[in-house]
């Protein structure tokens, strides 16, 4: 009985094991950001030899960067590089030491008074809505939610009834990002919204019409409720894209 048992767990095992290699086999949209703060007084030489560093180096495609700001809360001020969109195979051929190096070291670094943590977040396309010809924008605003311990099944099932919302409606976005390198800081997931500027955010969707006329009167306070017991936490930050 015991050897019988064992078979069955190491099928099981082995069983999950395939499903996980087969889901990190597909192409997936992942973006690495590491954060940094500039010298007093040196925000824009910083900008701009980051911009020069970046068409050089990380024009587009996989390799290719950007750079944002964040413009409120307690991080404001401090710089956001990101590189992507790209896969966790992409970093082992990245511009690296010659050229590269030389160049961030002698032109950007010296513009740098500290660096901070470095992330990698991967877009849950299932649960996100792009519109279709969505492009580059300059606003962002951003949450960074905690999740519950043992919540995350009850927190997908929540987004995923929100995204058939906003796919309905077919003009505003959401992006759902996980952590894929957690570090129990309170940033399990990051829920984006991109804008074009500013003036967007007072024509704010009001979603609970759209959420109730899908899913029945009632259905929005059901719904906070369950928000609640799945999301510890929830910070919030707006960031602006440099270039």
């Amino acid at each position: 009985m015991k050897r019988i048992m064992l078979l069955f767990t190491c099928a099981a095992l082995l069983q999950v094991s395939i499903s996980f290699a087969q889901e990190e086999s597909k192409d997936y949209t992942m973006v690495e950001l590491s954060f940094m703060n500039a010298k007093m007084g040196k925000a824009d030489a910083f900008e701009k030899a980051v911009k020069t560093h970046n068409d050089k180096y990380h024009p587009e495609g996989r390799h290719g960067s950007f750079l944002d700001v964040i413009a409120t809360g307690p991080n404001a001020g401090t710089y956001v590089w990101g590189m992507g969109p790209c896969m966790m195979k992409d970093l082992d051929d990245r511009p690296g030491k010659g050229a590269h190096d030389d160049d961030w070291q002698k032109n950007v670094m010296p513009l740098i008074e500290s660096y901070g943590a470095v992330e990698y977040w991967r877009l849950d396309e299932k649960l996100s809505f792009i519109p279709e010809g969505k492009g580059q924008s300059k606003v962002y605003l951003i949450w960074f939610l905690d999740i519950t311990r043992g919540e995350y099944y009850r927190f997908k099932k929540l987004m995923g009834d929100i995204q058939k919302v906003y796919a309905e409606n077919g003009k505003k976005n959401i992006y759902i990002w996980n952590n894929r390198f957690g570090t129990n800081d309170g940033r399990d997931v990051a829920i984006e919204w991109q804008m074009d500027n500013y003036a967007e955010m007072d024509d704010d969707w009001d979603l609970k019409p759209a959420y109730e006329k899908m899913y029945g009167e009632g259905s929005w306070q059901l719904m906070l409720e369950e928000w609640e017991e799945c999301v510890s936490s929830n910070s919030r930050e707006v960031w602006n894209n440099v270039h």
